[in-house]
């Protein structure tokens, strides 16, 4: 994991972002990685990157190292035209992503799909005979079922992604029907599976790659940042990317531009949760609970006010119930616009607001604060500490360009005067 964030105003924008990864569950965690990175001297842009640390096994520092020799001094128009160009650039590289790579990761995927699949099922079933203590043929063959529909129906409701038509959709199914077949076998051969249920799943399996539902376990996060050559306000573009293949990329993005009636944007990447504290008045995950509490309580009032009555027949009741559900479900709505309102009118406005008017080096304090805070939130807790290492911190403006604030280096600047 990491915390990285980026600010801007009118002036520039800041990139900051600390120096963890993780390896594995969390077992080793190394503080020396570089997740910022300077397009080039021709251009006022940066990338960051997040989430996973390689894309098809390729590290993303040696995929943007490509990137900078490919784009040389070419300039766009428009920030997100250099956002295009670098997932062009991803799509059309045969010598970083072979047709043969991009086939094994989706191998890799579907596996991982079957075998999260077959768990899910086991839990359900485990839960069942828990409660019982015992599980019948049927009952395992309906637990089935019915966890295939659901994965089938938020699948098949999940639009296709861009560029990738009915027409490819059935020809990836096509081209991969046998190795389906054979994999299902291999994961859920001892499950008594319909013809219509291992169809289904052959389904999912082909949408795992062309259509837009997203496993953030295998998502990288590519933020690119900066000014394009027409523009004079600042804006980023965030990409998150899960796979790719037959060089088509499965990605949705994100695009924050600074504007005439936008003077600020804050905007925190991966653990976000201490910026969003910082800024909002209120952990999301108590803001998230108290919600839910909140629902639980009050749905439950139409019903136990219609069962304590001693009176009225049951179509009366029946409509009084009604009523009572609308005019509760009313409240909890206005509750939440009202509590909204309030935490933007006493909270955010009044951080955003100063944002709007800081200069560059105050910029790139506040960004550096904010992943020092996650950073130091996980060390005083009694969670790994998938934070912390020095953090980065780099300034892009329209008139200098991409300048450092502060940066990590692997190597020692006295021996190597050459490289500085």
């Amino acid at each position: 994991m990491t915390a990285e964030i980026s600010i801007l105003n009118k002036h520039a924008v800041a990139l900051a972002a600390d120096s963890a990864v993780t390896i594995g569950d969390g077992a080793k965690i190394f503080t020396s990685v570089h997740k910022i990175f300077c397009l080039s001297d021709h251009h006022p842009i940066g990338l960051m990157i997040y989430g996973g640390a390689n894309f098809l096994g390729i590290p993303w520092e040696t995929i943007i190292g490509a990137y900078r020799i490919k784009i040389g001094s070419r300039k766009f128009g428009t920030l997100r035209e250099y956002g295009e160009h670098f997932l062009r650039f991803l799509a059309t590289s045969p010598g970083l992503f072979p047709a043969s790579q991009q086939n094994e990761q989706y191998r890799f995927l579907v596996k991982s799909y079957l075998y999260s699949l077959l768990q899910e099922i086991k839990s359900a079933c485990d839960d069942l005979f828990s409660k019982k203590g015992k599980l019948s043929q049927a009952e395992i063959v309906a637990i089935t079922a019915k966890i295939i529909d659901s994965h089938y129906s938020k699948w098949q409701s999940a639009p296709l992604i861009k560029s990738v038509s009915d027409a490819k959709f059935r020809v990836l199914r096509r081209k991969f029907r046998l190795y389906y077949r054979q994999q299902i076998k291999v994961f859920l051969g001892k499950l008594l599976l319909s013809v219509a249920q291992k169809n289904k799943i052959a389904f999912i399996l082909a949408s795992i790659t062309y259509r837009r539902l997203f496993n953030t376990q295998y998502v990288s996060g590519i933020v690119i940042g900066g000014y394009g050559e027409k523009e004079y306000f600042s804006s980023i573009v965030d990409y998150e990317i899960e796979t790719m293949l037959n060089n088509i990329l499965k990605y949705k993005e994100d695009y924050s531009p600074i504007d005439h009636g936008n003077d600020a944007i804050i905007k925190a990447f991966a653990q976000k949760e201490m910026v969003g504290s910082f800024i909002e008045g209120v952990h999301p995950d108590f803001e998230q609970r108290s919600k839910r509490e909140l629902k639980k309580i009050t749905d439950s009032l139409p019903n136990d006010f219609t069962t304590s009555l001693t009176f009225g027949t049951i179509l009366q009741k029946s409509k009084a119930r009604k009523l009572f559900e609308k005019k509760v479900a009313n409240l909890h709505t206005a509750y939440n616009q009202n509590m909204q309102q309030y935490k933007y009118r006493n909270f955010i406005s009044k951080i955003v607001g100063i944002v709007g008017v800081l200069p560059k080096d105050e910029l790139a304090m506040m960004a550096e604060s904010l992943v020092n805070l996650t950073s130091f939130k996980r060390r005083i807790s009694m969670d790994a500490e998938t934070v912390g290492g020095p953090i980065d911190v780099a300034i892009i403006s329209k008139n200098e360009g991409f300048v450092w604030i502060k940066r990590k280096s692997y190597y020692k600047q006295e021996i190597n005067i050459k490289k500085i």
